[in-house]
């Protein structure tokens, strides 16, 4: 199969399956509406490996939330932007999101003799890295996806969607890699932006909850 028609089918089948849970498509992500925040999902494309009869698709299923209530912070290109709040119609992308982490395949056993997969081991550090060669490992991969969304990803999602949860992980755990299913995206523990967010989680549950203290 060409890998035009594969970079057309797997969004479309990704659409299938997260749009039951509520996401909709928007340009080239899905988004899931909740009160002050929006809920990303977004394939990364990486690049394509050329076999001797197979062209090997690789890409990434990239999480992410992003905090309505978070101003932007000032960026070297457009510092009149900092402290505005963020517009209602605003869709980030998954790298624009405050919290991220990758969808990792559980197993990958669509191997072939070509040597262009490589198979599943208990501690592969690839296991963000999904492939696809033809309609098989389409088959497969879409149905280890539909596993996994159900598994890490809603779970992912309903765990840091939870305001008082995701403060505690900005308070208090850093940084892990999300190729090992870590969580990311707010900053080193005493970076300015991990204090941004800090900052302004605080004061938005402080609000709802006056008992609540920084």
């Amino acid at each position: 199969m060409p890998t035009w028609d594969l970079k057309q089918k797997i969004p479309e089948q990704v659409k299938t399956i997260v749009g039951a849970s509520g996401f909709r498509e928007h340009a080239d992500r899905f988004v899931r509406h909740r009160e002050e925040l929006e809920q990303i999902i977004q394939l990364i494309f990486i690049e394509t490996e050329e076999g001797q009869s197979k062209t090997l698709v690789n890409f990434t299923v990239n999480l992410g939330i992003y905090y309505r209530f978070i101003p932007l912070l000032s960026m070297p290109s457009s510092p009149q932007e900092a402290g505005k709040p963020v517009a209602q119609d605003f869709i980030p992308n998954e790298w624009e999101c405050h919290l991220r982490t990758c969808l990792l395949r559980k197993k990958l056993n669509w191997v072939d003799n070509l040597g262009l997969f490589f198979r599943y081991q208990r501690d592969d550090p690839h296991k963000a890295l999904w492939q696809i060669s033809d309609e098989k490992t389409l088959e497969m991969a879409v149905q280890e996806f539909q596993n996994q969304f159900q598994r890490q990803a809603l779970t992912w999602f309903e765990e840091f969607s939870d305001l008082g949860r995701a403060y505690a992980f900005i308070q208090n755990t850093p940084e892990t890699s999300p190729y090992q299913g870590g969580t990311f995206g707010c900053g080193m523990s005493r970076s300015p932006v991990r204090k941004h967010f800090q900052h302004y989680f605080a004061q938005r549950l402080n609000h709802k909850n006056p008992l609540l203290s920084d």
